[in-house]
């Protein structure tokens, strides 16, 4: 099968494309979204790995206190994890439904119940 040459059947020349770009119709992006997206998940990172550290801290004292066996010391950590995953699951579908700022601000009553809880069991 052959294709007609004429000028309105030729594939486009790049050069000439190229060149119909000016300088002024190429759009600049500014990378800022980008930076902050890498940073909050970069910190959600570092935060789960210190909700393990602290997790892995209290370990010693739960199986002392509660006199826990192998089994039940592996109980208790994985049950503080699986907690951790459902509550990062929840949260987008929680922001989703009450927006940002209510989500935000009912995680913010959250932390401070559990740190007033922290706070009299000392």
């Amino acid at each position: 099968m052959n294709l007609p040459t004429t000028p309105a059947h030729r594939w486009p020349n790049p050069r000439t494309e190229a060149a119909k770009l000016s300088s002024s119709s190429i759009q600049t992006h500014s990378r800022a979204p980008l930076l902050i997206a890498a940073s909050v998940s970069t910190l959600g990172g570092l935060l789960f790995g210190y909700d393990n550290i602290v997790i892995s801290g209290a370990i010693g004292y739960l199986s002392q206190l509660f006199h826990l066996d192998a089994a039940g010391t592996g109980w208790a950590a994985g049950c503080a994890l699986i907690g951790c995953i459902i509550g990062c699951a929840a949260a987008g579908t929680l922001a989703d439904y009450l927006g940002k700022k209510k989500g935000l601000a009912l995680c913010a009553v959250c932390f401070a119940l559990s740190s007033a809880g922290i706070c009299s069991a000392a």
